[in-house]
């Protein structure tokens, strides 16, 4: 994420199902200054990024009703995001952070 001088918060939405990783990511970010928005899957996420800008959207990839792909793909056709971030407890591509931290 590009660094800015401005005095604005960057804004970034956490989309999980497991509420404990969602409210631990939230919370670091918080701590972080960052303006956080969360989401239990990728229906409540998709609804968030298409009712308000985000700068970052952070989410796994299994979840149920909408997974982690399938998100990222829809909401890029809603808002254009600079950076999108996947995390995942399972085995995946070394592009992607693996859960725990």
């Amino acid at each position: 994420m590009n660094v800015t001088t401005t005095n604005t918060r960057q804004k970034i939405l956490v989309v999980d199902d497991n509420e404990l990783v969602r409210k631990t990511i939230v919370l670091t970010l918080l701590s972080a200054q960052y303006e956080v928005a969360e989401a239990s899957d990728g229906i409540v996420g998709l609804k968030a990024v298409a009712e308000a800008p985000f700068d970052l959207v952070i989410t796994d990839i299994l979840m149920p009703n909408m997974e982690g792909i399938e998100t990222m793909g829809d909401c890029a056709a809603v808002f254009t995001f600079q950076i999108r971030q996947i995390v995942t407890g399972r085995r995946q591509p070394h592009l992607w952070f693996r859960k725990p931290f």
